[in-house]
């Protein structure tokens, strides 16, 4: 005779005790990134410090020109709880036009998703430059905690 199995308890889970702590949301992140302006090591460190606990997904662009808003637009409705964009500053295009054409459409999607009572904060455009091998960690930590703040896009969830 077959045992049947106990329902599980509202709210409980396998390995959870009476009393802990539901497991720490971790943010989904969606990052399109320039090969023009971050080099490998930058590329990997961009990832290394956005994937500290976060869902990662990295998208390497040629050039941060080749965004769409819909790209952006896209990520958040696939589940994205932020979208950061890594480009050059526009006075260090490689292809003149490219890191202005991103700040552009960033900004468009932001106003965007403003319009229909989604936070822009969750969308963030964050300067890299072709000659610095640094990460730009602040800009990086600024989105992370605006993302933490705003909380998980559920399913209703306009925020």
């Amino acid at each position: 005779m077959a045992k049947k199995k106990k329902a599980a308890r509202k709210g409980g889970g396998k390995g959870r005790k009476k009393g802990k702590a539901a497991p720490a949301w971790k943010p989904a992140i969606t990052a399109f990134v320039c090969r023009a302006c971050a080099g490998r090591e930058q590329r990997a460190a961009i990832a290394s410090r956005l994937g500290k606990g976060t869902a990662l997904t990295v998208h390497e662009l040629v050039c941060s020109g080749q965004l769409r808003t819909g790209f952006v637009l896209e990520a958040l409705d696939a589940g994205a709880d932020g979208v950061a964009v890594f480009g050059c500053p526009p006075e260090a295009c490689r292809y003149g036009v490219g890191a202005a054409a991103s700040l552009e459409r960033v900004d468009k999607a932001r106003r965007l998703l403003a319009s229909v009572g989604i936070a822009p904060g969750r969308v963030a455009r964050i300067p890299v430059s072709p000659k610095d091998s640094r990460t730009p960690g602040d800009e990086v930590e600024t989105f992370l905690a605006e993302v933490m703040r705003l909380g998980p896009r559920g399913e209703g969830s306009h925020g």
